[in-house]
């Protein structure tokens, strides 16, 4: 099967992006024609991967930098990326917001037509979407229209998520599919001569403190300051941890830049560290130098970090404002907050530390439910039955209208 994988860029490694390309390896590796579109392209991004995949960079439209409106710049490079789109595809499969714009338009223009299904990781409209007199509500409600018009051309709507798929189901009328992301457990174990102590060291953390993780891109939505606020209560307690924040700043640095005002108004600079974007190569040092791995995401679709942090053997703890609690079990699997909690987060860190005994065995409970069920090779045999359940429907389809 000829298939096209579409990103609306791949300049920063987050859990999405990685997504995407392991999926491509994936379906590679089980013997498909692969091909992944982008307007652009980091080689850095996830090089051990996209080093063995066909990438066709379409680039950035010239005048999408003179656009005010991010949607505006998007509908160009859409644009010109479904012009680079060759013909001859059985499935184009954009990822996330807009590349499923891509996708019809260079669907429209083919002589045989693709299935087409969309991955969609992040609902991309608010519910007010369509509402208000403004300029800038009344241009939203036009790219609201053209986006949902174009999602009706659409053969399948993927989601990670039970949540996911009731905010997509209510804002376009369809009923998209759910499909869990994998993960690559191999890849995250230490093997022999590996340094759980490495980043600690590298990052002057004491030996003797409890070590909590938070990883992700630094986004409003990450709830970083209900980790800060948490901290700073246990610290206050007298307690001895440490708060490890990795995750790329620079697509919100105003947010990144509250963070650190926050740590240094709690002054708790001294006991949190803000580490940057991780590369690829090293994301398993992390989870295996932390004693917790604290997701406090709200409105969040699904959550792939916590699930490679529970392979790692680590104990969570995950706000229920991010969709993968709902395969979690309180107590068990992991360690469940309410969302903008932060006492309810320093309430379930003190947990753990007073109790190593529950946190060995969420961790150990976490690790094998990871273990049985969750991998890439499972997550694209998933996305390959819906592909081919719609590429089988076009071809009933085709031969019915050639007959009538």
């Amino acid at each position: 099967m000829k298939i096209a994988i579409l990103l609306s860029d791949l300049t920063v490694q987050g859990g999405g992006d990685r997504q995407a390309v392991y999926l491509a390896r994936e379906l590679q590796e089980m013997g498909h024609d692969l091909t992944v579109y982008t307007p652009a392209f980091d080689g850095g991004c996830y090089p051990d991967v996209c080093s063995r995949l066909r990438i066709v960079v379409t680039g950035k439209h010239p005048s999408a930098a003179l656009m005010p409106s991010r949607r505006l710049r998007a509908f160009l490079d859409m644009r010109r990326m479904a012009r680079g789109i060759e013909d001859g595809f059985d499935v184009l499969n954009p990822h996330h917001w807009p590349p499923h714009w891509a996708a019809v338009s260079a669907a429209r223009r083919m002589a045989r037509r693709p299935a087409i299904v969309w991955m969609c990781n992040d609902p991309p409209w608010p519910p007010d979407a369509a509402r208000g007199l403004s300029p800038r509500a009344l241009l939203r409600r036009l790219f609201f229209r053209y986006d949902s018009a174009a999602v009706q051309e659409i053969d399948r709507v993927v989601v990670l998520s039970r949540y996911a798929k009731g905010i997509l189901d209510a804002t376009y009328g369809i009923d998209a599919a759910v499909v869990r992301s994998g993960v690559d457990i191999e890849a995250l174990r230490l093997g022999p001569g590996g340094d759980a102590g490495e980043i600690r060291r590298r990052r002057r953390i004491p030996a003797d403190c409890f070590l909590v993780l938070a990883l992700g891109i630094l986004m409003p939505h990450r709830r970083i300051e209900d980790a800060l606020e948490a901290v700073a209560s246990l610290l206050n307690e007298g307690r001895r941890l440490h708060l490890l924040i990795a995750g790329s700043p620079e697509q919100y640095p105003e947010y990144a830049y509250s963070l650190r005002e926050m740590a240094r108004r709690l002054r708790i600079t001294e006991h949190v560290t803000f580490a940057g974007a991780v590369d690829e190569n090293e994301l398993k040092l992390y989870y295996h130098a932390c004693d917790a791995f604290l997701f406090p995401n709200e409105n969040q679709t699904w959550a792939l970090a916590v699930i490679e942090a529970m392979a790692c053997g680590k104990p969570v703890v995950v706000s229920r404002g991010a969709a993968v609690q709902e395969v979690l079990e309180d107590g068990k699997t992991a360690l469940l907050v309410p969302p903008r909690d932060p006492d309810a987060i320093a309430a379930a860190l003190r947990r753990l530390m007073d109790g190593p005994g529950l946190a060995a065995q969420v961790a150990g409970n976490g690790q094998r439910f990871v273990a049985d069920t969750f991998s890439w090779r499972r997550y694209a045999q998933s996305m390959l039955a819906i592909f081919e359940e719609h590429v089988a429907k076009g071809v009933v389809e085709a031969a019915g209208e050639k007959a009538a």
